[in-house]
């Protein structure tokens, strides 16, 4: 990393983004995105632009809490306006419908990029399982 508050601002928009995350909070998920940010999830079509990225998760987290996420940032590098982050995690997604459990592990990777009135926003995230999906009790 070359230029520290460019760094605490990346750090600090990727806490943003996991706590928005936990709480369920589509809103405020969507706006740590990039206007053109997209959303790469396994087996699946990407999701592209903010608009659809907060639709998607606002119905997402009505059928799901997760609460139960728990991201490990290992990696941020700067590079001018763009930076990239990779981190683990490890998500018990509980069903709001009946109750049950799944724990999920994997990976992420972030593409970000220096809005030109500064902010840092996620360009792109993409994901990928380190184990299967297993049914909690």
């Amino acid at each position: 990393m070359t230029d520290a508050p460019d760094a605490e601002a990346v750090r600090a928009l990727l806490r943003e983004s996991d706590a928005a995350f936990a709480a369920g909070d589509a809103d405020r998920w969507a706006e740590c995105f990039a206007a053109d940010g997209r959303v790469l999830l396994l087996h699946r079509p990407p999701i592209e632009g903010r608009h659809s990225i907060r639709a998607h998760w606002r119905e997402w987290f009505t059928r799901y809490d997760t609460s139960g996420w728990d991201p490990q940032t290992e990696l941020v590098e700067l590079h001018d306006e763009h930076a990239y982050a990779y981190g683990t995690y490890t998500e018990r997604l509980v069903s709001r419908d009946d109750g049950s459990k799944t724990l999920v592990r994997g990976r992420l990777v972030h593409f970000l990029r220096r809005e030109p009135d500064g902010t840092w926003r996620i360009r792109l995230i993409m994901n990928s399982h380190s184990h299967p999906m297993e049914p909690e009790p």
